[in-house]
């Protein structure tokens, strides 16, 4: 506990809020610019910017997050101290 809900679930949260706090405004940035961006960049931008893109860095964070908790809650469960058990 000491760890995961001391250090790393803030740590996570922490990457979550920042993250939502600068994608937005890429996103509005992007839509304003959609009529003249180039491909090359277009493509950068869903890989490295957009939240929606199939092949976005930020969803593979989201699913490797919820993974990560998913092992820890597991790996909890096992000596009974799971959150919430």
């Amino acid at each position: 506990f000491k760890i995961y809900i001391g250090e790393v679930q803030p740590y996570m949260s922490a990457v979550s809020r920042a993250r939502d706090s600068l994608i937005l405004g890429f996103a509005r940035l992007a839509e304003q610019q959609k009529g003249v961006m180039p491909d090359t960049f277009e493509r950068w931008y869903r890989r490295h910017l957009s939240e929606d893109s199939g092949d976005s860095l930020w969803r593979e964070l989201d699913r490797a997050m919820m993974r990560h908790t998913r092992h820890w809650q597991d790996l909890l469960a096992q000596c009974g101290l799971r959150p919430g058990a």
